[in-house]
């Protein structure tokens, strides 16, 4: 079989020649925020479904209204607008004869009630001025005694329906919530004299800051749901709703969406992201979810957490800005200043790193904007662009401080906005914002009373961030941290220039969170009042879980049973020596959640750089160690795939791949193969949070073929490129797990990654428990090759193919040789002719246009 697809997809890509050599790159998507924006547009669904009746479908089709406005009024109808005139060509067709000239005579009786008329005998036109008065509609009928000599004599009869102006209506405004959904129905104000025929969103004119962030949908022409952004202001949505007769009046529909004011007067404004939920910024201090709030994107921030401007909006999806401009931004909520003055010494402070793990914003400038009391933004602070740096450097978080002096920003509605310049493609570039303060009496020093964490702590496992229960139950000595070697660690971070810091009281305390199960008795993070950390600086810090509590730990752990997932939640915190602040003591505390669930794991979900193979020629192979504790079945297997637009990702295939080794590497030939698979990105709405795609080890039928592996056994997962490319499939890769367990195949031989590599671990899980029935992208929908059957197989002349939907559209089709020749494509039949092929072994290859999902059957020719 490798035959076979090697040589079938380096006939495809014969004219590729590249420099082979296996490399390390910034990411170029975020899969967590394409699965988080999918989840809340699900929530989104369900709600309108439950609520309205309206499913997903629907809601999509409806966003925009109905197209189609004006409607297509009957031919034999003449209608002209108040206040308008029209031209009416006269049809005296058949009434001509030969001799003397017609006459046309326009008659006043009966008389014109709603407008004038002229008749031109040059042109044999009717020009029509309707008043401008009507205010519903009304029809004149204009009356022209057409003569010719004593031969013709006969009156001409033209109605004329005259129709009120389009008219733009404002509608009673509506109070809503940050946030909320509601519906709102015009009633009073539709005024048509015929039935509507249509009705589609109109373009609104307004200076809403929040365009673009609230959403709606229309239930019908008339009523339509609303889902309000954060940002306070009025929000006017138009809609255009047209009759029979081609009235279309402009409805415009104010949401007023209310907002509170924060304050500076008892507590600074401050935020350091070390309480985000998910990876989006605090809706309680910030009105937009465009950065990407998380802990690992740059190094030693000052507290744990970060907001990353990526250039990719909240759905993960790179902004359209084909000529560069802002991308990402973050906007305070409005901070009442009104009571301060420019002597008050009013200071913005705040840390900020370009680059960080991804790539230098070399002509992109991060811009700081306060807003006056007209509403104007004002740049207060432009850092430029880094220009050219070295891959493998990390700029440090630098400090910055800006002083709030004109009057013009001293009023009861200011706000901040840090926005970030995007080039054309340049959504890799990184900036990192963090440590934001503004306070009254303040300084422009680098100095806050502040000991926090930096950094989430390591999970208490010693070789994996996942595990399942039951193998972890099974070596509880050999998984849990034990020696110094295995100790955890944690960066602190002294924010304060007075001097070292430590702790008053610390803890570290295990639970399980599914069923609230204390797990061991707790310990401390260090001895009290023992200093840890320099002034202005960031400290390492290793702690050795007690023999103790580890046997405590251990016990516990053992008597955890069922099959649901488990969590374990391990919580730090710390109590300093030296007197905080009120608004500093979030970051005092920090927790990391540990999975017990059906999968393995090196990573913890959140891809750094991404590995690929450049200059690929097809035939590399990389693979992840792992050992089973107990006898177990492997199902299937989750890979982290960031999405990269500059090249054609998804058009390339591999292949997957499970060998059993020892811990210096595969050993042998694989003991699974799955073929000809192609890397596309998960159903974000079935697959995880965290955007790995799903892989069930099948055959080439689709029936389950799970993998038994032997207690104690050294089993490795990987891939292998199967396609010639420029830049091969990229996996994510996670710096902050270095795992010591990444291989890759150098001619016959397997190696570790060497020191010149990126410490981490690739993104690669096996899974154990209950995968998806299907392979990811493919749980809401059919997948595109369910149960692909061949028969008569050996055939003659005739192939039946069938799949489990019994439909063939939207399908393709290619019949290759073993030798990888390609000898027949088409658009795929139930029945495909074979007269033209020779007996022999033939390989069906069906494509799915619309998921690009690819499968492989087997037949045989025999006559």
């Amino acid at each position: 079989m490798r035959l076979f697809y090697t040589a079938c997809l380096l006939l495809l890509t014969a004219p590729l020649v590249f420099s082979q050599r296996m490399e390390f790159g910034p990411v170029q998507g975020n899969p967590v925020l394409r699965s988080w924006s999918a989840q809340n547009e699900l929530q989104k669904e369900n709600w309108l479904e439950t609520t309205f009746g309206i499913g997903p479908l629907s809601a999509g089709s409806l966003r925009d209204g109905l197209n189609g406005c004006p409607p297509d009024l009957p031919p034999n109808l003449i209608v002209v607008e108040a206040g308008r005139s029209i031209d009416v060509d006269v049809d005296t067709f058949g009434l001509a004869v030969s001799g003397a000239p017609p006459q046309v005579t326009l008659q006043t009786n009966p008389p014109l009630l709603y407008g004038s008329a002229v008749y031109n005998d040059t042109t044999n036109t009717l020009h029509y001025q309707a008043d401008p008065g009507l205010n519903g509609i009304a029809t004149d009928t204009v009356v022209l005694h057409y003569t010719q000599g004593n031969v013709v004599d006969t009156f001409l009869k033209i109605a004329i329906d005259i129709r009120r102006k389009d008219k733009t209506v404002v509608a009673d405004a509506m109070e809503v919530a940050p946030g909320e959904i509601v519906q709102y129905c015009l009633n009073d104000e539709l005024d048509f004299p015929f039935e509507r025929k249509c009705f589609q969103k109109a373009d609104c004119f307004d200076n809403y800051d929040g365009n673009g962030y609230a959403f709606y949908y229309f239930l019908s022409d008339t009523c339509l749901i609303y889902l309000a952004s954060r940002f306070p202001g009025v929000d006017t949505v138009c809609v255009e709703i047209c009759d029979g007769i081609g009235i279309c009046d402009i409805f415009k529909i104010p949401f007023r969406i209310q907002g509170d004011t924060l304050s500076i007067v008892d507590e600074p404004f401050f935020e350091d992201f070390s309480t985000a939920n998910g990876p989006y910024p605090p809706a309680e201090r910030w009105l937009e979810d465009d950065v990407f709030v998380n802990n690992t994107f740059s190094k030693n921030p000052p507290s744990v957490g970060m907001a990353t401007f990526d250039g990719l909006n909240s759905g993960g999806q790179p902004y359209e800005l084909p000529g560069g401009g802002f991308g990402d931004q973050l906007t305070s909520k409005p901070i009442d200043l009104s009571g301060f003055q420019p002597n008050d010494n009013v200071y913005l402070r705040f840390f900020l790193s370009p680059k960080g793990f991804g790539q230098e914003p070399e002509e992109d400038d991060f811009i700081v904007e306060f807003r006056n009391k007209q509403r104007q933004w004002e740049e207060v602070l432009i850092v430029p662009g880094t220009g050219d740096l070295p891959f493998d450097s990390i700029p440090p978080f630098e400090f910055y401080a800006v002083k709030i002096e004109e009057p013009a920003f001293f009023h009861n509605a200011f706000q901040m906005r840090f926005r970030a310049a995007s080039s054309p493609g340049g959504y890799g570039d990184w900036w990192h914002l963090d440590y934001i303060h503004l306070s009254a009496n303040s300084t422009e020093v680098n100095n806050f009373s502040d000991f926090a964490f930096a950094t989430v702590p390591q999970t208490f496992l010693k070789n994996y961030t996942a595990i399942p229960l039951r193998h972890l139950q099974a070596d509880p000595d050999g998984e849990i941290k034990k020696s110094p070697d295995d100790s955890y660690s944690v960066t602190l971070s002294n924010r304060s220039n007075s001097g070292m810091l430590g702790f008053s009281t610390s803890e570290i305390l295990f639970s399980e969170t599914t069923n609230a199960i204390p797990l061991g008795s707790p310990f401390v993070v260090a001895s009290g009042n023992e200093p840890v950390t320099d002034p202005l600086s960031h400290n390492k810090i290793n702690i050795l879980i007690p023999p103790a509590n580890r046997d405590e730990l251990i016990a516990d752990i053992e008597t955890l049973t069922g099959n649901d997932p488990k969590i374990i939640h391990t919580a730090f915190s710390f109590v300093g020596n030296v007197a905080e602040d009120q608004e500093f003591k979030t970051n005092n505390n920090v927790v990391l959640n540990t999975p017990l669930s059906d999968f393995f794991a090196h990573d913890d979900g959140s891809a750094e750089l991404q590995f690929f193979w450049s200059g690929a020629q097809g035939g590399e192979e990389a693979a992840v160690r792992y050992k089973a504790n107990v006898g177990d079945s492997l199902r299937g297997v989750r890979i982290m795939f960031p999405h990269f637009s500059f090249y054609d990702i998804e058009s390339q295939f591999f292949n997957l791949k499970i060998w059993f080794g020892d811990e210096n590497g595969p050993m042998g030939d694989p003991v699974y193969e799955q073929e000809l698979l192609r890397p596309f990105f998960p159903d974000t709405k079935w697959d995880t949070l965290q955007g790995f795609t799903s892989y069930r080890l099948e055959d080439v039928f689709e029936n389950p073929t799970p993998l038994y592996i032997p207690a104690g056994t050294w089993f490795y997962v990987g891939y292998e490129q199967v396609s010639a490319a420029q830049r091969g499939i990229p996996i994510g890769y996670d710096l902050d797990n270095p795992c010591g367990c990444n291989f890759r195949k150098k001619t016959d031989s397997w190696i570790p990654f060497t020191s010149n590599d990126p410490a981490g671990a690739m993104m690669i899980r096996p899974v154990f428990g209950g995968i998806a029935n299907t392979t990811s992208a493919t749980t809401e929908k059919e997948t595109s090759n369910n149960l692909l059957r061949l028969f008569p197989n050996p055939a003659s002349g005739i192939l039946n193919v069938n799949l489990k939907d019994g439909t063939s559209v939207g399908f393709s089709y290619k019949i290759f040789n073993q030798l990888g020749q390609m000898l027949q494509s088409g658009n795929l039949q139930t029945e495909i002719s074979l007269s033209g092929l020779p007996p022999g072994h033939y390989y069906l290859q069906i494509l799915s246009e619309k998921t690009g999902e690819t499968r492989i059957g087997k037949f045989l020719v025999n006559r």
